[in-house]
């Protein structure tokens, strides 16, 4: 099995997730001596999942063999792409200018922190626009212009621009695979390794886990539009954390038995620290998925000097119960 798996990744394919019993075979032996497993499975690339990304494998129900037939639906994805959220790219820290962009968004906008975070958002994506770009596109551009640099007779000339654009491939090709490794969430394969489409591949892999196309709401009745299942899911969290009220809770906490010690309980009353603050933000994994700005881990780590005191500030204030 493993030598299956080690060819399947060799030749980029994937499992396609199934639907149905899940053993495909038997031995059909009686008793003990039964054995069922899943031998049979579908599988295909990368640009068959973008093609159709709802494919998905049946198992179907046979009397007469030993294997399951397999079935699988192919039709075009019909889902809604929302606008693409902010998300703070690796990659942009190996780029020139990023941190004066940071720095100045930080300093330029003297509102809360908040506010602070929407200003960098902006000047990134507008400097990412106008200095980074698409890397796939820069590369085919720089493939093309090598292509036509290598048929030209040899020279000094030439061979210092084959030189100067291999080195900028080289660059485009590093940044490609940081961007996809972020977005894969491998966290255990290095760089260097020229892992682009491995990372490529795991991350469209989450991409179709994650995606939920239908839910069932409080009354039974399905959802499958983008926005009743927003609806669905920000109801029940609503009514998940909201409060009917308490009565009597005098009589409950009268039947609770302490467990803490007095210095205990004084201990984990203190208030928090700077220091506290500080290590456990460099003690997250830098690429880990970002909360509601966008921002992840490394975006404070990198640039603590730039943004450190106003947001480790801000987060005291929430965790000692200080109005922000």
């Amino acid at each position: 099995m493993r030598a299956f798996r080690e060819a399947l990744e060799e030749c980029g394919l994937i499992i396609i997730g199934f639907k149905g019993y899940k053993f495909t075979w038997s031995n059909r032996w009686q008793g003990d001596g039964n054995v069922k497993l899943r031998l049979d499975r579908m599988v295909a690339n990368g640009d068959f999942f973008r093609t159709f990304p709802e494919v998905t494998t049946h198992h179907l129900n046979s009397i007469v063999p030993d294997h399951l037939p397999l079935l699988s639906y192919l039709r075009p994805s019909t889902w809604e792409r929302k606008h693409k959220r902010f998300l703070f790219e690796e990659m942009w820290t190996t780029v020139e200018g990023c941190q004066n962009v940071i720095t100045h968004a930080w300093e330029f906008e003297t509102g809360t922190v908040v506010e602070k975070l929407k200003a960098c958002q902006g000047s990134l994506r507008t400097w990412n626009n106008a200095h980074v770009g698409r890397i796939p596109t820069k590369l085919r551009s720089l493939r093309q212009k090598l292509d036509d640099i290598q048929r030209r007779s040899f020279s000094p000339v030439v061979e210092f621009q084959q030189r100067d654009i291999c080195r900028e491939i080289d660059v485009l090709l590093e940044r490609e695979e940081m961007l996809w490794r972020q977005r894969s969430r491998v966290s255990w394969m290095k760089y260097g390794d020229k892992n682009t489409r491995f990372f490529h591949e795991h991350a469209k892999m989450w991409g179709r886990q994650n995606l939920i196309k239908a839910i069932v709401d409080d009354r039974g009745i399905w959802c499958t539009s983008t926005e009743s299942i927003g609806s669905v899911f920000c109801e029940h969290f609503q009514g998940l954390f909201a409060s009917n009220g308490l009565h009597e809770v005098g009589v409950v906490t009268e039947v609770i038995k302490p467990i803490l010690t007095p210095s205990q309980n004084l201990r984990l009353n203190q208030v928090f620290l700077r220091e506290e603050i500080e290590t456990s933000l460099g003690q997250i994994f830098p690429t880990k998925s970002p909360g509601v700005d966008g921002m992840s881990a490394l975006f404070y780590q990198k640039y603590c000097g730039v943004v450190g005191v106003d947001v480790v500030g801000f987060y005291l204030n929430v965790l000692n119960g200080v109005p922000v």
